[in-house]
């Protein structure tokens, strides 16, 4: 059995450690903050559980499921079916809406809002993905050799509908990117070859606390095994290494290990382990990250919404940026038990801006002015409480460039005794964190065996 530290307890420090126990190995969890999850959290406002990030699941991500369901979190809470509740309703610039009815290839493309003509002009501008022999889902890197383009600036010269009226808004709601932070090879490699007849997908989230419970479920399962700790508020100053294993310096003291598992945010990495070589520091110190906020209103009951009435959960209506959205990518209204309503927006782009330093209420104020510009309803109720759950690290943005480090990074040789884990190696959300942390355990273990 190995004495194994995990350094950081979002979701994919907390599949390692997961997998780790399962394995017979022993393992230390070490969280900077007071939570674990990272974007993965719950936290009570207006009388119910509100996330602070992530808040659905894909349907068709087995493994995921398979985790939850390993510890506790399905048994503990139950699951809701979300898919319903994302139905795209983007707003037009006379007032209407316009549906996109999922998050694949087939379904924006055939959005009403796409003049036939532009339709047909899209399918050059999608002609690089058949140059590429094989995009790999495992491998961002599979797609360096079309990393070239910002991706909206580039559908933009084919269909300014799809760019502006499509593509911005939804992108800009799922990863809060703002349209310069994401590559044409990105959303490619994004959807692959095999989703480009992939007519829907679905969605779940977990009752009770939200995604949010998942976490939560982890950290317990690690927890309470009797070769498993989790210590929160106990950031990480440095790793050393010493006697053929590593030294983790921490607000809990110095401790002995023999491997670890690396989940932090890449620019952290360099710092805490000052030795790495100068190609990994290198990749990871230009990894950037895009904000995602979600600030959520407690108010006085809203009237008529665009489009007619929400689902009671689920992504909400869509705010383009050519329409002057350039803080709010989308806005959701729900209804809370004692009649009030509850007013959800999230953000996108807010690391450009003059706002990416600004104090919490600034960002609230003018979230709320980009809200009631969007339904005009708002304008007219109280607002008796709000929350800001701010993410200024919220996911990794993948700008021109990003794809073609990721292959130099993929070709580098293993770290004896190291395993990296974190959504920025694969996709930003819950399901691929997890494969990394996974993944990261099975490097370990296979060093293990490989060992003299």
């Amino acid at each position: 059995m190995s004495r194994i530290a995990i350094l950081g307890g979002g979701m994919s420090g907390l599949a390692s450690a997961v997998s780790l126990l399962d394995k017979g190995q022993e393992v230390t969890v070490y969280e900077a903050t007071d939570a674990v999850g990272g974007r993965c959290q719950s936290v009570p406002f207006a009388g119910r559980h509100v996330v602070t990030g992530a808040f659905a699941f894909v349907t068709g991500d087995k493994n995921l499921r398979t985790f939850a369901e390993r510890v506790g979190a399905v048994e503990r809470h139950g699951t809701i079916d979300l898919t319903e509740g994302h139905i795209t309703r983007i707003l037009a610039d006379d007032g209407s809406t316009y549906d996109v009815s999922s998050f694949t290839i087939p379904s924006m493309l055939s959005c009403k809002k796409v003049p036939i003509i532009q339709r047909l002009a899209l399918a050059r501008a999608l002609w690089p993905v058949f140059k590429v022999r094989k995009i790999d889902p495992a491998r961002p890197g599979s797609a360096a050799s079309i990393d070239g383009p910002a991706a909206v600036p580039y559908f933009r010269k084919f269909s300014p509908a799809f760019a502006n009226g499509v593509l911005e808004p939804i992108i800009g709601m799922f990863f809060g990117y703002d349209e310069t932070d994401y590559s044409l090879a990105w959303l490619l490699w994004t959807f692959g070859k095999s989703k480009i007849r992939q007519p829907h997908l679905g969605w779940w989230t977990l009752g009770g606390k939200g995604a949010g419970g998942l976490a939560t479920a982890a950290a317990d399962t690690v927890a309470e095994h009797p070769n498993g700790r989790v210590l929160t508020s106990c950031p990480v100053t440095q790793v050393s290494r010493q006697d053929g294993g590593y030294v983790v310096h921490s607000a809990n003291g110095d401790e002995h290990f023999d491997q670890v598992v690396v989940a932090l945010p890449a620019p952290a990495i360099s710092k805490v382990l000052p030795w790495l070589d100068q190609e990994r520091k290198k990749f990871f110190d230009g990894v950037r990250y895009a904000t995602h906020d979600l600030a959520y209103f407690a108010t006085t009951p809203v009237g008529d919404l665009p489009g007619g009435p929400m689902p009671s959960e689920g992504v909400g209506l869509l705010t383009p940026k050519s329409l002057g959205f350039d803080l709010v990518s989308n806005v959701h209204v729900s209804t809370l038990p004692d009649g009030r309503s509850m007013v959800m927006a999230e953000t996108k782009g807010r690391h450009h801006g003059a706002l990416a330093e600004a104090p919490n209420d600034e960002i609230l104020d003018a979230i709320w002015r980009e809200v009631t510009k969007a339904i005009p309803s708002t304008s007219k109720v109280e607002v008796s409480d709000r929350l800001l759950c701010r993410q200024d690290s919220g996911l990794v943005a993948r700008q021109p460039g990003h794809m073609a480090a990721h292959a130099a990074f993929d070709s580098l040789p293993a770290v004896p005794g190291v395993a990296f884990a974190g959504d920025y190696l694969l996709q930003c959300s819950v399901g691929y964190a997890v494969i990394t942390g996974q993944r990261a355990a099975r490097t370990l273990l296979k060093g293990q065996t490989e060992q003299p």
